[in-house]
């Protein structure tokens, strides 16, 4: 199993679902990344079940919310019209809105609309994220593969 952490943007409007009793929700996450000046756009789907569902649909995350997820990755291939495809899946484990510099989010929502619904409202300080560990500018030739 690979175990992985990202934060994106919420690229649709998702619906609580039941289905054999099971509770879910299903929608797609945007990863940017910025590789030598160029923005990189990753596509996950992803699939919160149970509480995990419920506290999005809560929390009112809808598309173009930001959120900060861990989840199971698995990569899934198939075939559409004769072309090979790969689709990008990940099994939501955990999710919470990231921190920023002010308590009003880019939704409309603000902390206290996370908290209510049980989120972990993420930082709400004055200063902008800091992630906990040091960037590293590194060219191509100083890596050794």
């Amino acid at each position: 199993m690979i175990t992985m952490a990202t934060t994106g943007r919420i690229s649709n409007d998702f619906e609580l679902q039941t289905k054999d009793g099971c509770t879910f929700v299903r929608f797609g996450l945007a990863v940017n990344e910025y590789y030598k000046g160029e923005n990189i756009v990753t596509f996950f789907s992803c699939i919160a079940y149970d509480t995990l569902a419920i506290r999005l649909q809560k929390a009112k995350a809808k598309k173009a919310s930001v959120i900060a997820v861990t989840g199971k990755f698995k990569e899934h291939k198939y075939t559409k019209e004769g072309v090979e495809r790969t689709s990008l899946q990940l099994t939501i484990l955990d999710w919470t809105y990231p921190p920023s510099s002010s308590s009003k989010k880019e939704d409309g929502s603000n902390d206290s609309d996370a908290q209510a619904a049980g989120v972990p409202a993420g930082g709400g300080s004055e200063s902008a994220y800091e992630p906990p560990y040091e960037m590293l500018n590194l060219d191509d030739d100083d890596l050794p593969f």
